[in-house]
């Protein structure tokens, strides 16, 4: 605004041209993840070429010549064996200054289950990132094949599985695949057992089995805190029957252990 002789004369103004922006989809994603990036108001340069730098490597697809629309879009699939961090994409003009920049999390490669324990028979559900994307990734249990999953675009899988037979303590869950990524998680076993039937008589046979105690032990089985019955664990901590007569007590609800 302006003021001569006495009055006040407004001029318009330039209008402020936006700041080139790249901007990421997805943002964030495993070794493999294809990315396409957008440039957007390169207004300014019109006909230019624009250079292209993943971290400090121009890409294949550069320099880029900049249309009359003042936008361009292009696909970049992430490196092999790119470090798990932050990423820089970096546009920069053809005298080298940095025109627009945006940063990819490359994920670390990492599982992890819906539940820490359980029991012989549970359902787990294993969940994964940072896996190559798009490759297979092998299951295992302590070591054992469990299944393969591919792992999706971005490089995560869901795989679910039982419980197997095993010995009380903590069992090993991993993932790998063949470009080398690998993660575990840590699984507690608690013991379990089974009676048949749940209610009855004095004098009945009552059949005890059970899974998840140590392996090849000795078991010492008690009705209402009483030795009743003994029984022997197998390598995987399970035992199939043991029996006994429900001993004389007055009718009502007693623990089996």
């Amino acid at each position: 605004a302006v003021l001569c002789s006495g009055w006040l004369m407004v001029l318009p103004g330039t209008p402020a041209m936006a700041a080139p922006l790249l901007a990421l989809s997805p943002a964030s994603g495993a070794s493999g993840t294809t990315v396409t990036i957008s440039g957007e108001n390169f207004d300014s340069y019109k006909g230019d070429d624009i250079y292209i730098f993943f971290d400090n490597e121009e890409i294949a697809v550069s320099p880029i010549e900049v249309p009359e629309t003042g936008s361009f879009e292009f696909q970049f699939n992430i490196p092999e064996h790119t470090e798990p961090g932050k990423h820089t994409f970096r546009a920069r003009s053809e005298l080298g200054s940095t025109l627009a920049m945006s940063t990819f999390t490359v994920l670390a490669p990492a599982i992890d289950l819906d539940a820490k324990s359980g029991t012989v028979g549970r359902k787990v559900a294993v969940t994964g990132e940072g896996f190559y994307a798009n490759r297979v990734v092998t299951i295992y249990y302590d070591g054992k094949m469990l299944g393969t999953q591919i792992a999706s675009s971005t490089g995560e899988f869901d795989y679910s599985f039982t419980v197997p037979d095993s010995p009380a303590g903590t069992h090993i869950i991993s993932a790998r695949n063949a470009e080398g990524d690998s993660a575990e998680a840590e699984f507690e076993i608690i013991p379990l057992i089974k009676i048949e039937p749940a209610k009855g008589a004095v004098g009945n046979i009552l059949t005890v089995s059970g899974s998840g105690f140590a392996s090849k032990s000795d078991l010492s089985i008690r009705f209402n805190y009483e030795e009743v019955a003994y029984a022997k664990t197998d390598e995987s901590g399970s035992f199939e029957t043991a029996f006994f007569n429900v001993p004389r007590v007055p009718p009502g609800i007693y623990d089996v252990m």
